[in-house]
């Protein structure tokens, strides 16, 4: 079974594939994100396996960020979805993919999409 930090690992792994490279400083960001959001740093074969997961299924992350909703308070939903931006910023620029990444988790958490 998954935890819901599993599941915020997942959604964060979500907008390093979503431009179809995975760039250093965006796994950087994870595994701060992670640390901050969930107390632990990833292994590394840890974020392989769940990038290998997310390319073969993405979609699957944005329905579990949808049913995680309900166990997350307002701020926790928006630092989960603050800690993706700062992901799908990492590389200086936001791309069409990431924006709707984004897009898609903001409605799967009932928030707001960020700005660009």
């Amino acid at each position: 079974m998954f935890t819901v930090e599993d599941r915020i690992l997942h959604a964060l792994l979500l907008l390093v594939v979503a431009d179809g490279r995975v760039d250093e400083d965006e796994l950087i960001r994870v595994r701060r994100a992670a640390r901050d959001l969930c107390g632990f740093e990833p292994r590394d074969d840890q974020i392989e396996a769940l990038l290998e997961e997310i390319r073969q299924a993405p979609d699957d992350v944005l329905e579990v960020l949808a049913r995680i909703r309900g166990m997350l308070g307002p701020d926790e939903r928006r630092a989960v979805l603050d800690a993706m931006a700062a992901i799908a910023r990492a590389d200086g620029t936001v791309d069409e993919a990431e924006r709707l990444r984004l897009a898609d988790a903001a409605r799967a958490l009932g928030l707001d999409a960020p700005g660009p």
